[in-house]
């Protein structure tokens, strides 16, 4: 790769490929909780002790922990996967030195400005739906509840309410979600900096194609040479 471009998509590539590894990180362990609790939720729960060790609970639809889940999945595992590949393979397989002048950064963007709204929504639903759980359950001292963090509560009989709950993992699981969703929104920023900067870098690529210096306002009329370089341009952006 001895152009320049070619490295910064090759960047991409990975940047992609290690976002494609935080999405499972995020999906596999919030997916986990909702199969052990029977396809219900444990974010948002109204959780209510009636003494030291009994509390009535109303887990949540599964919706609310699907919603992120089906998200991450389909944008930061699937599209992730395909674009990533797409960008390695222009950035190692094609012959053209300037590939990353030619390959189009609009619609990139756009789809990406999308992905980074849906994530950060996703993000503050498991980080909000967690921090909701753990204060029901650490705020009925009065009541006898005597845990002192919310990871104490995997020691409660969950199962009291239905033989097919397992509480167990339900704190690690979804803390682990919502660290590594913040990491992922995080990563996909940085990519969509990355796109930006290509962005203006192409067209300032562009102009200089169409034999304009930076310091130089287009010529009116357009001479032959111009119509001629105009029409040797690939699109850019």
């Amino acid at each position: 790769m001895a152009h320049g471009y070619d490295i910064q998509v090759f960047v991409q590539a990975l940047i992609f490929f290690v976002i494609v590894i935080f999405g499972f990180v995020v999906a596999i362990p919030l997916g986990m909780t909702v199969v052990q609790f029977d396809g219900q939720c444990i974010l948002y729960t109204d959780f209510k002790w009636e003494n030291s060790t009994y509390a009535n609970y109303e887990l949540s639809n599964q919706m609310v922990c699907n919603f992120p889940v089906l998200t991450f999945v389909f944008t930061s595992i699937l599209y992730s996967l395909a674009v990533g590949l797409y960008f390695l393979y222009a950035a190692c397989r094609s012959n053209d030195p300037n590939v990353g002048f030619q390959m189009w950064v609009m619609p990139f963007l756009l789809v990406n400005a999308l992905i980074l709204i849906l994530l950060f929504i996703c993000c503050c639903i498991i980080s909000v739906g967690l921090k909701t759980t753990c204060d029901n359950i650490l705020n009925s001292r009065k009541e006898g509840n005597t845990l002192k963090k919310c990871s104490d509560a995997a020691t409660f009989e969950w199962n009291k309410k239905n033989p097919d709950y397992n509480g167990t993992h339900f704190y690690s699981f979804s803390k682990t979600s919502e660290v590594a969703g913040w990491i992922t929104f995080l990563i996909w920023l940085v990519q969509m900096a990355l796109g930006i900067l290509r962005f203006f870098r192409n067209r300032r690529q562009r102009s200089q194609d169409m034999g304009y210096e930076d310091n130089e306002s287009p010529r009116s009329p357009a001479s032959d040479s111009d119509m001629e370089n105009f029409a040797t341009v690939n699109p850019s952006a």
